[in-house]
């Protein structure tokens, strides 16, 4: 699955949202699928980053980058 954060900041990042994120990678993971974001902006994966849970994402630059990473798997 890939959920694009961009190209304007998400309105929505707060912690709720970000738990739920969590949440749905952990299941897709233990379907064996996947959850990678795309378009995140450096203010966003600042939030990531500063909420201590950017390790359990994979962003790329855009849609395209995120699905061929995850064709390649």
């Amino acid at each position: 699955m890939v959920l694009n954060l961009g190209p304007e900041e998400p309105e929505c990042l707060i912690s709720v949202f970000l738990a739920k994120l969590i949440n749905l990678q952990r299941r897709l993971e233990g379907l064996n699928g996947a959850l990678t974001l795309a378009q995140a902006s450096d203010y966003t994966r600042n939030i990531f980053r500063i909420a201590g849970i950017e390790k359990f994402f994979h962003f790329y630059a855009n849609e395209q980058a995120a699905m061929q990473a995850l064709t390649a798997n």
